[in-house]
């Protein structure tokens, strides 16, 4: 039997259809359940720092049912004074901006086509 040229074009054409076909079909379902792992990391890492915060926070309740702590933030947010202190404010002069330690915000960098490539294809660009 002889394959003429026009039967193999369409061998080919066929062949390389169901490849990308195959390709369709397998990589989005992974590219999702990259994506949801990915996802599913993220909230792990929230819930943890959450927790750690929510920790701190009970602390800090439980300080602030102190009277010394009530009467630190008295004190340093208020300006009260027990009976027989004096209180001195310090204004600075006008024109004088205030102390401000504020850090521009950083610009970050594009990443590399091939990095977009990969998270596209791991799916990590849907974890978000």
């Amino acid at each position: 039997m002889i394959i003429t040229r026009s039967r193999m074009t369409l061998v080919i054409t066929i062949a390389l259809l169901l490849l990308a076909a195959s390709l369709f079909t397998n990589i989005l379902p992974f590219r999702q359940i990259f994506a949801q792992h990915e996802a599913l990391e993220l909230a792990q890492t929230q819930l943890r720092l959450l927790q750690e915060e929510n920790a701190t926070l009970e602390l800090e309740v439980a300080a602030l049912m102190t009277d010394t702590e009530v009467e630190r933030i008295a004190r340093e947010n208020f300006g009260y004074v027990m009976p027989g202190e004096q209180a001195i404010v310090i204004v600075s002069p006008e024109g004088e901006p205030a102390d401000q330690d504020l850090d521009p915000p950083v610009a970050q960098a594009d990443r590399p086509w091939w990095q977009k490539w990969w998270d596209f294809l791991t799916g990590h660009d849907q974890a978000g």
